[in-house]
């Protein structure tokens, strides 16, 4: 069973996002999407730098070149140089046309990046979309996508995976490496997708866990090393633990506000689970609810497992 909530960092986020730990650094990534932030908080010195993105920030993965990060801002993805500080956007802004915005995304283990966009319209025109990095020849005159990093040229290939998605949410990669699972969000399923990692083809969507009855709505989420989902309420105060074979629920962590938006394993053993909110910018809700938009941390009896990287 998980310990205490401890506050880590008091309402350091207008909207806190996407937690991503470095295990060879021992530091935490994660955004604040409306504050335009990438924060990298070292539990060791609890202390926490900050970097201003150009826009709203969806989520952002590490790289197997340490000095980069992959973003998502706005309808763009962009490397990010630690070293020369810089962001730059891999795509013509034109491409993803349908996005309002990206949201959530996770790498799996051969380095690709899954990611979704959001539609607050209704209208379903979000997607779902896999990113992959190959080495290629770059012709002008095809009609791909391809770019040049370290001054080899690679290609960028941009796949939908799915589309009719209204806000694409939580993703997680099970250990046996079969299964995909997501969230978008008001459909209220967790979704499992059948797995061809080699291909990096996912198919027949089938419901696993049933979240329509629950208070507050799921959004991000991670995956242990025993193959548990810990998902993330938003409005519902919580992070829960659930079996997606049998779709049972193992365990709820309370949290002392409502928009809890996602969770991620870390710390020297990967037993510790860090969890981001929301609502930093709110007054009314802060003056109710004054933890919100803090970053919390759990230990738990649980290891998770390490973070993928994109491969550039």
């Amino acid at each position: 069973m998980a310990n205490k909530v401890e506050v880590l960092l008091k309402n350091i986020a207008t909207l806190g996002e996407g937690p991503v730990w470095d295990s060879e650094e021992k530091i935490l990534y994660f955004v604040d999407i409306d504050g335009c932030k990438i924060n990298i908080y070292n539990p060791k010195t609890r202390k926490n730098k900050q970097i201003k993105t150009p826009g709203k920030i969806g989520m952002m993965s590490l790289c197997l070149s340490k000095d980069i990060l992959m973003c998502a801002i706005e309808k763009n993805v962009y490397e990010y140089n630690l070293a020369d500080k810089k962001f730059t956007p891999l795509f013509p802004e034109d491409i993803f046309t349908e996005a309002v915005r990206f949201n959530d995304g996770k790498c799996d283990r051969l380095g690709r990046l899954y990611i979704g966009s959001l539609d607050f319209s209704g209208e379903k025109k979000a997607e779902l979309y896999l990113i992959s990095i190959k080495m290629a020849i770059i012709d002008t005159e095809e009609k791909l996508l391809s770019a040049v990093f370290d001054g080899a040229p690679k290609r960028i290939i941009v796949e939908l995976c799915e589309k009719d998605v209204s806000i694409s949410n939580g993703i997680a990669f099970s250990n046996d490496r079969k299964y995909m699972y997501y969230i978008d969000t008001p459909t209220g399923f967790i979704w499992r997708y059948d797995y061809d990692e080699p291909m990096g083809i996912i198919e027949n969507r089938t419901a696993v866990i049933d979240y329509r009855e629950e208070k507050g709505s799921f959004d991000g989420m991670t995956i242990d090393s025993e193959g548990a989902l810990w998902v993330a309420s938003w409005g519902g105060f919580s992070v829960t633990k659930y079996d997606p074979v049998s779709g049972k629920k193992l365990e709820v962590i309370e949290l002392p506000v409502p928009n809890v938006t996602s969770c991620e394993f870390g710390g020297e053993d990967l037993t510790t689970l860090f969890i981001t909110t929301a609502g930093g910018a709110d007054e009314k809700l802060k003056s109710e609810y004054p933890l919100s938009g803090s970053l919390f941390a759990v230990e738990t009896d649980v290891k998770g497992v390490k973070s993928n990287r994109f491969n550039l």
